[in-house]
């Protein structure tokens, strides 16, 4: 795919683009479900193999998958601790990213409960756990 486009005539340009959900982000959400205690859905999934690829192993693991529409997905509760190895551990640490806010006048995630605080306030006690969620403690390393 072209990193640009030129346009050499002067004709107004008019139409729709869909826009597909954004692969790396779907990643990102559908290892979070696995944090969630509660059913998940997902909307806007990128139908690339990636994400298609991360959702059979979802279902290997045991999650119960249910499409809702064709880039719509439903995740059931499927349990809350997973033995899982260093070298993922430190792929989910590095993945992190270094600064939780969207924009400049965002107030970002609690760190403990991970509530977005522009849509309302917590009741955690404001500590560093130097990791996003209290929930990624609960992972077991071999």
């Amino acid at each position: 795919m072209a990193d640009k486009f030129l346009i050499k005539k002067r004709v107004q340009l008019s139409g729709d683009v869909a826009i597909s959900g954004y692969k790396n982000s779907a990643g990102a959400v559908l290892a979070a479900v696995l944090l969630s205690k509660e059913p998940s859905i997902i909307d806007n999934l990128p139908l690339v193999s990636d994400i298609l690829d991360q959702i059979e192993i979802l279902k290997q693991m045991g999650a119960e998958v249910k499409w809702l529409s064709e880039r719509k997905i439903k995740i059931n509760e499927f349990g809350n601790e997973y033995d899982i190895n260093q070298e993922i551990k430190e792929n989910i640490l590095l993945s992190l990213p270094l600064n939780f806010l969207c924009k400049i006048d965002c107030k970002g995630l609690c760190q403990n409960c991970g509530q977005n605080l522009n849509l309302r306030n917590c009741n955690c006690i404001k500590t560093n756990l130097g990791f996003t969620f209290a929930e990624l403690k609960k992972i077991k390393y071999k």
